[in-house]
């Protein structure tokens, strides 16, 4: 619409209009004239249409109140007085964003839609969620989301969705290291606080206070709306104003106050495995969010620093053998962005001295690359890859944007600062010329750009150096190093069993100091608890959410083209997409000829793409080459298979890679180099990187235990799921802890392994190449540049040897509860009606029994087009428990099936949403890949989406059977502390 400034519309008054090339578009700012809150539309003219309404959250402490309060004003408002109206929307709309997210310093709440009646649907609810929560007279939502003091065990125990949560997210050791580094940072603002809300100190919490922060931050004076896309604009404006044209404007905003830097020295323990090693870990404040030229120069330089195990910094602190890894990285989106540095695997029982070593090293190193300085070109390099980022935009692209204008915008900044990444890398390419940055004001920040060309010179610098180096190398980031804050985390392998004793006696030592009033408060604050959880929600209530009608869904899906054709032995794949002048490249090799017990070794061969050396280019040059000339670039196994043939599989070296069109024969010259010749000799380099992926495999289980559950639960029924887990799972993670303790032995027969892959494998026998970009792209170069090789078998089959119940023991507080079953076994065809089946279960049944009452982060079911199913926990505080539950599961579809005149429109609808959401170009080609290798025709997905709109409840009540056997024989795999596992009966329990 025709917008002009000073143009006054429900309440709005527009203050700023502004073109903006990077996403060809307007930025439209307006203001409420009533109550002083910001509004921002970017008009990209996106089909998809997101709202967000954010608000300024500043932790005085590390309760998670924010957090909590994120969780909990969601669950039920005054226009829709449902427990959980977050999760009929899951149930009902067409959403391609429902979520909300707490950071440091702010809490968000966005939304969007392709559909205009949904997208006005999904804002009209969250919009009474933030201003008429049930919160304000419901204190049974606080209970259950933040914490309480449960008594149906034999001993209390604290119980909480946030609390769960929580305690798994501070199990995982670099958030206890940026957490506790942060309030090294900041003792004296809100960066300082854990704004998720640390487990020993959320009971702190009182009801009383988590209304009183809900009352003064969740006010429209302290709120920021963000818009994007093709929104209808008078309508949102018009909902917007009759949520907040009432209010009174509230001149007591919160405000920042801004740290002023501190230096501090702390060592503390972490939960880990009998034999893990310390990190050590310096921070330092560096700037404000006013400097995105130098922040950025400093992301340039990081990369250049340390990105590789070759990169100068850490190729200096690994070849001291004081630490392991090394990762250098700048935080921002904060009002204070930070620099962190972090040593890992340093010898426990030296760790602060070695750490004092490493940052004597870090300053020694940055001085002589400061006097010798960086060449021109491979900042270049870095500089052109972080453009390439900035031009692809991860999907929702309407979220990506709200996130980057917070990032000002929250500080009383220009919203489009950093949105102008035009702008910003135009000003960094002039930076690396030689021109200098314009100071910012701000001193606590400068990069103390103030050396001249002479003194470029002086200090011995060629011609095609960047004063770059000079500008910034040569400051106190680096040198100054008595400026950083210091951590040193020392492992312990009973610190997790004391920490829950610790909690144990805490909560058991507050009930026993109850009175008799006291404990017959608490006895009906849980009576009152179970008794809200148990109790429905009426119809009417139900009735108040708003949903699209089922005829308003298209019964065909988005449909991607493939061209097929074939050259010298090659199958060329096409994906006509509108890519923007990018060409998206997936590239499969066909490693048939491997055994089970090759595959673990196969799929760490392609760790080593990009990290060694090849016969043309060291592993500096190779990744400069690769920064100035691919957009991204990625090597994985992948394990491709028939739906319609469970018992064989395509395994593969896949090759993933965005260029700019006229990139692209350079582009594929790298690949290629990389491919066949990679030289697997330099044994040193290669110890470094298996230690390191040996250590990142064992975080990783902590983090995201859910995969590594559902690889080894799945494994036992096909051959792509066999060979997946081989790749991907345990079986991979343990070859790695058996690597790494037998290096010497078992290196020789790795590389010659290797070797003889590339030489096999990286052939056009056999070779699948698939393109996705807006015209044809000619890969003739890359076909032409590979061996013609030997033909191999098209498929292989492979089983799985772990337990069919199994666990696998981590340091952590929280577990991973997976259970998977196949139906093909029984040989039935899984149809669009089990898709429904599963998201009613999730939504209606497993959401209310294992995360609402059970107090688990995440669950869910899922069924596959394949037949293949399984349910899962995420954070989950009582795995026995879930497992249990997931027995009531054909108890429950038989009761919702048989429920006269059950309306599941909703169900559908939301399901349908899941089969389509918002992807990139690229992933859209990685779905079309799948599908052709996978024999799904368009046909297929035409018909699958048929049954799941014609779904009825007969068709649900057809998978209680099948579902049975998913429940009574499904293999299981519980990821969490062994106290846990032990209570799951019949575990075969592995460490991790």
């Amino acid at each position: 619409m025709e917008l002009k400034i000073n143009d006054k519309l429900h309440g709005f008054t527009v203050t700023d209009i502004r073109d903006v090339e990077e996403f060809e578009g307007r930025l439209v700012e307006m203001t409420h004239d009533r109550t002083g809150a910001g509004l921002i539309w970017a008009d990209s003219g996106d089909e998809n249409k997101l709202f967000s309404v954010g608000f300024k959250t500043l932790p005085e402490d590390s309760t998670g109140v924010f957090h909590i309060l994120e969780h909990s004003v969601l669950c039920g408002s005054a226009k829709y007085p449902v427990k959980e109206p977050f999760v009929e929307l899951l149930k009902t709309s067409m959403n391609t964003f429902l979520n909300a997210m707490t950071y440091q310093d702010k809490t968000l709440y966005p939304v969007s839609s392709r559909m205009e009646q949904d997208y006005l649907n999904l804002m009209g609810v969250y919009l009474d969620a933030v201003f008429a929560p049930a919160i304000l007279t419901n204190p049974d939502i606080f209970y259950q989301e933040g914490w309480h003091i449960d008594t149906d065990r034999d001993e209390p125990y604290y119980k909480g969705v946030v609390f769960n949560e929580m305690k798994g997210a501070m199990s995982d050791v670099d958030q206890v290291a940026e957490r506790t580094m942060l309030g090294l940072l900041f003792p004296d603002n809100c960066y300082g606080f854990n704004s998720g809300g640390d487990p020993e100190v959320i009971p702190d919490l009182t009801y009383g206070q988590f209304i009183e922060t809900y009352k003064r931050y969740y006010h429209p004076s302290n709120a920021y709306f963000y818009l994007d896309g093709d929104i209808p604009l008078e309508k949102t404006l018009e909902v917007i104003d009759g949520y907040i044209g009432s209010s009174e404007r509230l001149e007591d905003i919160p405000v920042i106050e801004m740290q002023t830097p501190v230096t501090s020295d702390r060592v503390c323990v972490y939960d880990a495995e009998e034999g893990s090693k310390s990190l050590v870990v310096y921070g330092r404040i560096i700037g404000t969010w006013e400097d995105r030229d130098k922040l950025l120069a400093l992301n340039a330089l990081t990369e250049q620093l340390a990105d590789s195990n070759e990169s100068p910094l850490k190729r200096a602190v690994l070849s001291s053998g004081l630490a392991e890894d090394m990762e250098l990285y700048i935080s921002d989106g904060i009002a204070q962005p930070y620099l962190m540095i972090i040593f890992r695997g340093v010898d426990p029982d030296n760790a602060e001295a070695d750490g004092d070593k490493l940052m004597d090293i870090v300053r020694e190193t940055v001085a002589g690359i400061a006097a010798s300085g960086i060449p021109e070109r491979d900042l270049t390099a870095s500089v052109n890859q972080m453009d390439f980022r900035f031009r692809q935009y991860p999907e929702p692209q309407g979220l990506y944007r709200a996130n980057v204008v917070y990032n000002s915008w929250l500080y009383g900044g220009d919203p489009l600062l950093y949105l102008r990444t035009n702008e910003a890398v135009a000003s960094l390419r002039e930076l690396i010329a030689g021109n200098r940055i314009p100071d910012s004001g701000s001193p606590a920040s400068s990069l103390q750009a103030d050396a001249s060309s002479d003194n470029n010179a002086a200090s011995g610098a060629s011609d095609d150096t960047s004063m770059i180096d000079a500008a910034c190398l040569g400051t106190e980031y680096f040198t100054d190093t008595d400026k950083f804050c210091k951590l040193t985390l020392i492992p312990s392998a009973t610190y997790g069993d004391e920490k829950a004793a610790k909690e144990q006696s805490r909560v058991a030592a507050a009930v026993a100091a109850m009175t008799d009033e006291e404990r017959a408060a608490l006895d009906g604050l849980n009576a009152s608890l179970v008794d809200w959880q148990n109790t429905p929600d009426p119809n009417e209530a139900i009735a108040s959410i708003p949903q699209l009608d089922l005829k308003d869904i298209s019964r065909v899906p988005e449909l991607i083209g493939t061209e097929v054709s074939e050259k010298d032995g090659v199958t060329l794949l096409y994906h006509p997409v509108t890519t923007n002048g990018i060409v998206h490249i997936n590239a499969f090799f066909p490693v048939t000829d491997l055994t089970a017990g090759e595959l673990p070794a196969a799929a760490l061969v392609k760790e080593f793409f990009r990290d060694l050396p090849t016969e043309n280019y060291d592993v500096i040059a190779l990744q400069n080459e690769i920064k100035m000339y691919i957009g991204s670039l990625s090597f994985d196994m992948a394990i491709l298979a028939r739906d319609d043939d469970p018992a064989a599989c395509t395994p593969c070296l896949r090759v993933r890679a965005s260029v700019l069109k006229d990139n692209l024969d350079h582009a594929i010259d790298l690949i290629v180099e990389i491919l066949t010749r990679t030289k697997f000799e330099d044994t040193a380099l290669m110890k470094e990187i298996i230690t390191q992926l040996d250590d990142e495999c064992k975080r990783d289980a902590v983090s995201s235990g859910h995969r590594l559950a559902l690889s080894a639960a799945r494994s036992h029924y096909s051959a792509r799921d066999a060979a997946t887990e081989a790749a991907n799972g345990y079986t991979f993670t343990q070859y790695m802890h058996v690597f790494t303790a037998d290096f010497d032995e078992e290196i020789g027969k790795f590389c010659d392994f290797a070797r003889g892959l590339m030489a096999r494998s990286i052939v056009r026998s056999g070779a699948v190449i698939s393109v996705t970009a807006s015209e044809p792209a000619d890969v003739t170069r890359l076909i032409d540049m590979l061996p013609e090789g030997q033909a191999r078998p098209k498929a292989a089959a492979y089983e799985s040897s772990l337990p069919v119940r199994m666990g696998i023991a981590i340091p952590a507080s929280v577990s991973f509860a997976v259970q998977a079953y196949d139906l093909s076994l029984d040989g039935i065809r899984a149809s669009g009606s089990i898709s429904v089946a599963a998201n009613i279960i999730s939504l209606a049944h497993l959401w209310n029994e294992i995360r609402v009452k059970g107090g688990s982060y995440g669950t869910s079911i899922s069924a596959t087009r394949t037949g293949s199913v399984f349910c899962y926990t995420y954070r989950d505080p009582d795995p026995a428990r879930s497992l249990a539950t997931y027995k009531t599961i054909p108890g429950f579809l038989e009761g919702f099936a048989g429920t006269p005149d059950i309306d599941f429109d909703g169900f559908i609808i939301s399901t349908i949403a899941g089969t389509e959401p918002l992807v990139s170009p690229s992933a859209k080609g990685r779905l079309a890949d799948d599908f052709w290798f996978s024999g799904v025709t368009d046909e297929d997905r035409i018909r699958i989406r048929e049954e799941i709109l014609d779904t009825n409840a007969d068709d649900l009540l057809s998978w209680k059977a099948p579902l049975a056997k998913l429940t009574d024989d499904g293999c299981i795999c519980v990821v969490g502390p062994r106290a846990a596992l032990e209570k799951c009966e019949g575990l075969t329990i592995v460490s991790i």
